[in-house]
């Protein structure tokens, strides 16, 4: 069977998946999702195992789903956009392409355009501004790597472009964002002032 999974039902498969599990809360938990899901979850070091993958892997097996992820990269950001790539192979079906290897790039593009989506939805940067170009705040905000950020801005209008959520979801992801974003930057000035003293 031949690789064709088409750009539109990409869009589609993202914005489905973010609406029927009521993402509305970012940063995301990726944890708490893979256990509302019952997908397994667990790390590894290839520190100690150096011949595993570097970032992770995921499995799928008589119905379950299994993540791993490499906790030998020391970095959160990266760790949560390996954890958001596996979960855009299972939504995508990815492990049940008969010709994976004939389309692994396009397969792994596939989930890191998910991923990112998933992480930092275009729509949240649609409507706040304050992330216009702002790769630091971003970063910080989403919990992403710096990498992943610079990727949002730039493909941004893109993205924004093509997923439509429906009217209730959208309101209600961005009345949450909206007041989360509140609550993170008093924070930031909550910290500055007190290292101020």
């Amino acid at each position: 069977m031949a690789f064709a999974f088409k750009d539109i039902d990409l869009y589609k498969s993202i914005k489905e998946f973010q609406e029927s599990q009521g993402l509305i809360e970012y940063p995301i938990n990726l944890f708490k999702l893979c256990y509302k899901n019952n997908w397994y979850i667990s790390e590894y070091s290839t520190k100690y195992k150096p011949n595993l993958p570097k970032d992770g892997f995921s499995l799928s097996k008589n119905g379950e789903f299994f993540i791993f992820y490499n906790t030998y990269m020391n970095c959160d950001g990266r760790i949560r956009f390996t954890i958001a790539h596996e979960i855009g192979h299972l939504i995508l079906n990815h492990h049940f392409i008969d010709d994976y290897f004939e389309n692994k790039d396009e397969i792994e593009k596939q989930a890191d355009y998910f991923a990112g989506n998933l992480l930092v939805p275009a729509i949240l940067l649609k409507h706040n501004k304050k992330f216009v170009d702002r790769i630091k705040l971003i970063q910080d905000y989403f919990n992403v790597s710096e990498e992943c950020a610079i990727n949002r801005v730039q493909y941004y209008n893109f993205w924004n472009n093509r997923i439509r959520y429906s009217d209730t979801f959208k309101n209600r992801l961005l009345s949450t964002f909206n007041d989360s974003l509140i609550e993170f930057e008093n924070e930031i000035i909550k910290n500055k002032l007190s290292f101020s003293y």
